[in-house]
């Protein structure tokens, strides 16, 4: 009888040999055989383990292999032990980036601008999908490769919409700029959320969202920045930051009215980031002036994930600003 415990990080997936009968879970492996093996020989099939490497594992591990039984003495069982350690190192990561806010006219079209960086080989397509609100026809949205990284999308990348799977290798950066077209007859205020899905070879998806808010004749309407900071870190609030497994981020909204009269029926949407769970969600405080109410009127549950609604009631003052509040953790 092979018995294999497992150290922390590694998980019993299959084990098999010809000649064994085998089984497991968790932390352990166990095979068995009835063959009779000679006295200096070898049995003549080995058993091939196969476990998963979680984070736990990183650093190294030591796997340790114990034989039983056969009827040795006592007396020669000081050798019945095999260690096998490991070097472990973190499999390098892509990332996909950053979430973006925009407010425009009727009849006009909104970029935005993201970047994907593959941390493996293989290939990366993008797709888009959109919530309107309210629901409006004549919404219409393109993805274009942005050749070189500039945020700019030149006559010659325009030419022709990005089709099919970008083949990369790790360290490549791939830019892309979505194009967000307002119809005629959007409504002021409503709102375009658009989720940016990269899916990099096996199937891993990286989401990110575009929310286009549409202004008033007047001006330019509602317009709306988010920063986030790392409240586990301490780390100061940006347009961008870092997190690791577990740590806690708050989102923060900013509303502000750019046009010259004042702006009622506010709704703010948002939604927790992929790859974290929903805390908390508030109003910043104290209220602009002549608003005279916000709340959170639809969250997830605490550590699931989903769609935030703010609905603040009154009007916002011309050139005047307030904030809305969300909480994460990241996913360990």
């Amino acid at each position: 009888t092979v018995i294999d415990t497992l150290p922390a990080g590694l998980a019993y997936v299959s084990a098999t040999g010809t000649g064994w009968t085998c089984s497991g879970s968790g932390q352990s492996a166990t095979c068995t055989t009835g063959a009779v093996i000679a006295a200096g020989a070898s049995h003549p099939n080995a058993i091939t383990l196969t476990v998963s490497v979680g984070s736990a594992a990183v650093g190294s591990v030591t796997n340790t292999a114990t034989v039983s039984g056969g009827g040795e003495p006592a007396a020669n069982n000081g050798n019945n032990s095999a260690f096998d350690p490991t070097l472990v190192v973190s499999a390098a990561t892509n990332t996909f980036a950053p979430d973006n806010a925009q407010a425009g006219m009727p009849g006009t079209t909104l970029s935005y601008s993201h970047v994907f960086n593959a941390g493996s080989a293989g290939s990366v397509s993008f797709s888009l999908a959109t919530v309107t609100t309210p629901a409006t026809a004549g919404w219409t949205q393109q993805v274009y490769r942005d050749a070189d990284c500039n945020g700019v999308l030149s006559s010659a990348e325009a030419a022709a919409v990005l089709a099919g799977a970008v083949a990369v290798n790790a360290g490549d950066t791939v830019c892309i700029i979505v194009r967000d077209n307002i119809p005629a007859t959007a409504a002021y205020n409503s709102q375009n959320l658009i989720t940016v899905t990269a899916t990099f070879t096996g199937g891993l998806t990286y989401t990110r969202q575009d929310v286009t808010t549409v202004g008033a004749a007047g001006g330019a309407g509602l317009t709306l920045a988010k920063s986030v900071r790392n409240v586990t870190l301490g780390t100061a609030s940006g347009t961008a930051n870092t997190a690791r497994p577990n740590d806690v981020l708050e989102y923060t909204i900013t509303y502000t009215n750019t046009s010259a009269t004042a702006i009622s029926s506010i709704v703010i949407t948002d939604s927790t980031p992929s790859y974290t769970t929903f805390q908390s969600a508030s109003c910043g405080t104290p209220l602009p002036a002549s608003i005279t109410s916000c709340s959170a009127t639809t969250a997830p549950a605490v550590g699931s994930a989903g769609s935030i609604v703010w609905t603040l009631g009154g009007s916002l003052l011309s050139s005047n600003s307030g904030t809305v509040v969300f909480v994460v953790r990241v996913l360990p």
